[in-house]
């Protein structure tokens, strides 16, 4: 962090309001640029001919991949 100068009238020199534009970085960690995709499974809703395909919960999805993956 950059400490304030004390103005002396001097052009050019850093007043005692000075704040380091460091101090406005966020500082979080940044997210992965990539994650894998992850499996989600889907169901098929017929209606009026036609075909929707709906996801399941994340809960039940995460268990039927558990369940395609290891035949049961």
């Amino acid at each position: 962090m950059m400490l304030p100068l004390q103005v002396s009238g001097v052009v050019g020199e850093t007043s005692p309001f000075f704040i380091s534009s460091f101090e406005f970085v966020d500082m979080e960690p940044t997210p992965p640029l990539y994650q894998p995709v992850q499996p989600h499974w889907f169901y098929c809703h017929s209606a009026d001919s036609k075909d929707l395909w709906l996801p399941i919960c994340r809960e039940d999805s995460e268990r039927q991949e558990q369940a395609w993956s290891t035949g049961e």
